[in-house]
């Protein structure tokens, strides 16, 4: 999985550089919760997308949008850690060290996973990779399986607690692959990346996988990436 170096990478220096930058423990950020309009919305969009591709989804988009609000709620232990590590404004930095302690709901491993991150974990059935240190800098969570239809909808499960999502690029890489960048807006949190990567196997022997990853250089993303139109809802 490549999805944490390929947005924290380039943001390294820049969550290390700032020698004034304060430091703060993840934990000082508010838990943002589901709020309680999120599942009605969420039903009513998810349906009125699937007709506007297909007039014939009338049939059976409500069952369909029922499912994927069940990865929308498999998703919040991974949204709540994503949003918890972000730093609340820009020149604010993230150590390491204080990242992991205050994330309790890891597992964290005696070693990171690879030589391309700094620490790494599991949530649930999740892998957790955190970049950069002593500050981190991109913090993701990925799972992969062969053959099955990929479980999680991060974006879906953030913009339930009142997140805004904006896409900013989408590049369909065919057969059911597709990866998707977000300029991300959140209270209490100065603004950030969050890149999606998914694939769901083409075939029953071939691997299935779901990646979501954030920045925490303080900055949200901006326009100029592959300007290729996704036609794929962001769950499938």
């Amino acid at each position: 999985m490549g999805f944490v170096p390929f947005i924290a990478a380039g943001l390294v220096a820049c969550a290390a550089s700032s020698a004034f930058a304060q430091a703060r423990p993840p934990s000082s950020t508010p838990v943002l919760a589901v709020q309680a309009d999120a599942q009605p919305g969420f039903l009513a969009q998810c349906r009125a997308a699937y007709v506007a591709r297909s007039a014939d989804a009338v049939r059976w988009a409500d069952d369909q949008c029922a499912s994927d609000w069940d990865k929308v709620l498999a998703s919040g232990p991974a949204a709540d850690v994503l949003l918890a590590v972000l730093p609340a404004a820009p020149g604010e930095v993230v150590p390491l060290a204080s990242l992991k302690k205050n994330l309790a709901q890891v597992r964290w491993a005696g070693k990171p996973a690879s030589n391309r991150v700094s620490a790494s974990g599991a949530l649930g059935n999740l892998a957790v990779s955190v970049t950069g240190s002593p500050n981190a800098a991109g913090v993701g969570v990925s799972w992969m399986e062969i053959g099955a239809e990929p479980p999680y909808d991060v974006v879906g499960a953030m913009r339930a607690r009142g997140v805004t999502l904006t896409e900013v690029t989408c590049e369909d890489l065919g057969a059911g692959e597709w990866q998707r960048v977000y300029a991300g807006e959140a209270p209490g949190r100065a603004a950030f990346a969050l890149e999606i990567g998914q694939r769901t196997a083409p075939t029953a022997n071939a691997n299935s996988y779901y990646a979501a990853t954030v920045s925490l250089a303080g900055r949200a993303p901006a326009a100029g990436g592959p300007a290729q139109q996704c036609t794929n809802p962001t769950n499938l």
